[in-house]
């Protein structure tokens, strides 16, 4: 009779620990999501008072902030919100989060262990990142690779020496430089091939280099290039309501 108290006994007790680490875990979970949904917060609040707040350019520049990082040479910078940016290096395959303070709050390796030649910021507050090496465009909170197009071939250049540059546009599309096709390629928030643009009409094959990349208020995208050895660099607009010549 003890014998069979004793077992219904180590029985409860096993039953409770159980239900002790599924609830230690859901106080971890609800805990994050707490501190998920405040940095949202704080990022609709900066983009509110983004919208409503009227600036005028300033004459001289001046330094707000000096944010020291542990990168030898820092090679981009993307900012989370008014007190949060990513970080990335040269020669270092980790993406580091900071705030304002100098605070390294988070840090992430890239998936294969490469450099990441630039990072961008999307809409919903994920993190993506370009690997120079395998050619992707990697979403970390997703852990998605955008590489190929719904045909199996790639949507962008291979080759270490062909750099990319990344941006999200407005309309969540992803938008890279690549320089090494001579090209500036969207994909959609779906991962589709939006569209690939080579250059004006009168470009001749290959002399469209773009480099560097950013999108405006009206979702248009503006890239630089370096149309000829002999020339200046030029900027390019491509706009959003007039279709770009596609390949």
């Amino acid at each position: 009779m003890k014998s069979d108290i004793d077992d219904m006994d180590a029985q409860h007790i096993a039953a409770i620990d159980q239900q002790e680490v599924a609830i230690n875990h859901t106080i971890t979970e609800i805990t994050q999501a707490i501190v998920d949904l405040k940095r949202l917060m704080e990022r609709l609040q900066d983009k509110l008072d983004t919208k409503l707040a009227i600036t005028f350019l300033l004459d001289e520049p001046q330094i707000l902030i000096d944010v020291k990082t542990e990168y030898t040479e820092l090679r981009s910078v993307s900012c989370l919100s008014y007190s949060e940016l990513w970080t990335c290096g040269y020669d270092e395959n980790i993406l580091r989060l900071y705030n304002l303070q100098g605070e390294l709050l988070r840090s992430i390796q890239t998936k294969s262990g490469h450099w990441p030649w630039d990072i961008a910021e999307t809409r919903s507050g994920d993190l993506v990142y370009v690997d120079y090496v395998d050619s992707s465009i990697n979403l970390v909170r997703e852990k998605q690779s955008i590489q190929w197009d719904d045909q199996g071939k790639p949507l962008y250049s291979s080759g270490i020496l062909n750099f990319k540059y990344i941006s999200e546009n407005r309309n969540s599309d992803i938008c890279v430089a690549d320089g090494g096709a001579g090209a500036v390629v969207v994909v959609s928030a779906a991962v589709k091939l939006h569209f690939r643009y080579t250059g004006p009409p009168s470009t001749s094959q290959g002399s469209f280099d773009p480099v560097g990349i950013i999108t405006d208020s009206r979702a248009n995208i503006l890239t630089n290039t370096l149309m000829e050895v002999q020339m200046p660099a030029d900027c390019v607009l491509i706009q959003r309501d007039k279709p770009p010549n596609e390949v």
